[in-house]
C-alpha cells in the first residue's frame, strides 16, 4: 500500500515529476509530461497499478535517512542494518532534448546490505500492461503512446490570446484550453477516498483573481481592482491601453469594497458583500497594496482573523458550517491551509507585530516533512499533511516570508513600488 501524504519526496526535470516514499518505492510518475498519463499509479491505487520499489531485501529491520544533495532535486537515501548502508540516488537529469530519464543508483558504503528491487510499470494510470525490454543496460517499456520568466511569460500571452472574455483560469502544460475531467474507476483512492478524478472540471470556473494574478505576472496583484490598477500602471510605463478608464475603474472597486465590504460592527473585513464571515486571504490586502499595512481596518481585520480563524498556530481558510458551505459547496470538515499561515505571518510582520510572526513562521516550518516539503492543507486532528504534495501554493508564501522577515524589504512585496515605510494610521 501507499504511504502517508509526508513520507513523500520529489524527483523531476521541470517537465515532470516522481515522488518518492520513504520505503524506496516510486509510486507516482507521469510520463513525459506532468499531466501524461500516470505509469507508477500505486499512490492512489495499490501495488498492482505499478511502482518501482529499491530497498534492503530480508526479514531484518532496516532504518532509512533521506535529504536532497545540495540545492539540486537529487534524493539521497541511506539504508541502515544490521550488516552495513548503503544508499539510494535517486533523479531525473533535465532532457535537453532527448526523451525523459529516471536514474536509481545503488552504492554501498559500508559493509554489506541486500537490496532487492521490484518494478511493476502499468501504463494509463495502472489500467495498462505494457511491454518491457532491457537496452544498453536501461529498461524501456513500449506502449505506443529573468529566461525562464520570458519563456512563461510568452507561453501565457500565447495561451490567453485571443478574446479576454474567453480568458480560463487554467490551461494545459502546453497551451491546452479543453481539460476534460473524468474518474479512473479502476483505482480505489488514495487511503479509499474514491472517485479518482483526472483532469479539472474548474477550468469552466469564474475566478477573478486570476486577472489580478495575470496582469501582475505580465507587468514584471490580487482581485479584479488590482487587475485594473496593474493594468494602468503598465500603460505609464509605455504599453498600450486606455489608462485613464483602467484607474478610474480601479478607484470605484477600491471605494465599493472599503465601503460594502468593511463590517463596522465586526471591524473587519468580511468574506463577500452583506457577510459577516471571515476569509484567511484577506490578509493579502496589505500586501498588494490595497490598503496600507498601518491602517486601522487593515489592523483589525488580521486580529479579528487571529481570534476567529487560528487555532493551534494553524490558520483555516474561512469558518466552516454545518452541512453544506453555501460558499464552496462543501460539506464535511477540511484541515489548515498552510498558504495561509504564511499569509498571516506576512500580515503579523506587516502590522509591526515581528515577534508573532516569527513564532508562528517556525511554529509552521516545524510541520515540513523529513525532506523540508509541505502539502497543501495539514490536519491536527491527526497531526498530518494533507491534501495535494508537494504544494507550490504552500512553499511561495513560505519563502516570501522567509525573506520578508529577513528584511529583505523592497523586493518581497507585491505593492507597487515596493514596501514603504509601514507603520500604523498611514493612509
Amino acid at each position: 500500500m501507499a504511504g502517508l501524504i509526508e513520507d513523500y519526496a520529489l524527483i523531476g526535470d521541470t517537465q515532470t515529476a516522481a515522488l518518492v516514499c520513504k520505503d524506496g518505492s516510486i509510486d507516482w510518475l507521469c510520463l513525459p509530461r506532468f499531466d501524461s498519463p500516470a505509469c507508477f499509479t500505486r499512490l492512489p491505487g495499490t501495488g498492482d497499478h505499478g511502482y518501482w520499489r529499491i530497498c534492503p531485501g530480508g526479514a531484518g529491520p532496516a532504518d532509512e535517512a533521506r535529504h536532497y544533495h545540495g540545492d539540486s532535486l537529487i534524493l539521497h537515501t541511506e539504508w541502515c542494518t544490521g550488516t552495513g548502508t548503503a544508499r539510494v540516488i535517486d533523479f531525473m537529469p533535465p532532457r535537453d532534448g532527448g526523451p525523459p530519464v529516471l536514474v536509481r543508483i545503488v552504492e554501498g558504503v559500508h559493509g554489506h546490505v541486500d537490496m532487492e528491487g521490484t518494478l511493476r510499470m502499468r501504463l494509463g494510470y495502472g489500467s495498462v500492461l505494457p511491454w518491457v525490454r532491457r537496452r544498453d543496460g536501461r529498461i524501456c517499456a513500449l506502449a505506443g503512446y529573468t529566461e525562464e520568466a520570458a519563456a512563461w511569460r510568452g507561453w501565457l500571452e500565447r495561451a490567453i490570446a485571443g478574446d479576454p472574455k474567453d480568458v480560463q483560469i487554467m490551461y494545459g502544460v502546453a497551451g491546452e484550453r479543453r481539460l476534460d475531467e473524468w474518474e479512473a474507476e479502476w483505482l480505489p483512492g488514495y487511503e479509499g477516498s474514491a472517485p479518482v478524478r483526472i483532469g479539472n472540471a474548474a477550468v469552466g470556473q469564474q475566478q477573478l483573481d486570476v486577472y489580478g494574478e495575470m496582469i501582475d505576472a505580465l507587468s514584471l496583484g490580487r482581485a479584479a481592482r488590482i487587475a485594473f490598477d496593474r493594468a494602468y500602471r503598465a500603460t505609464t510605463q509605455g504599453l498600450p491601453g486606455p489608462g485613464g478608464r483602467w484607474q478610474e475603474i480601479a478607484g470605484q472597486i477600491h471605494a465599493e469594497v472599503c465601503s460594502r465590504g468593511y463590517d463596522e460592527k465586526r471591524g473587519a473585513f468580511t468574506q463577500y458583500y452583506g457577510s459577516a464571515g471571515l476569509d484567511a486571504a484577506l490578509l493579502l490586502i496589505p500586501e498588494v497594496g490595497f490598503l496600507e499595512p498601518g491602517d486601522p481596518r487593515v489592523v483589525s481585520t488580521v486580529t479579528a482573523i487571529q481570534r476567529d480563524l487560528v487555532s493551534g498556530g494553524l490558520v483555516r481558510r474561512y469558518q466552516l458550517t454545518a452541512g453544506q458551505s453555501e460558499v464552496d459547496g462543501l460539506s464535511g470538515s477540511e484541515g489548515a491551509f498552510l498558504a495561509c499561515g504564511f499569509w498571516l505571518v506576512n500580515a503579523l510582520r506587516r502590522i509591526g507585530q515581528e515577534d508573532e510572526a516569527s513564532q508562528l513562521f517556525e511554529r509552521l516550518l516545524g510541520l515540513r516533512n523529513d525532506v523540508g516539503l509541505l502539502s497543501e492543507e495539514y490536519d491536527p486532528r491527526y497531526r498530518r499533511l494533507a491534501g495535494n504534495i508537494p504544494q507550490a501554493f504552500s512553499h511561495v508564501p513560505l519563502i516570501q516570508a522567509a525573506l520578508n522577515l529577513a528584511a529583505h524589504q523592497p523586493d518581497q512585496c507585491r505593492r507597487p513600488g515596493g514596501r514603504g515605510t509601514g507603520g500604523r494610521g498611514q493612509r
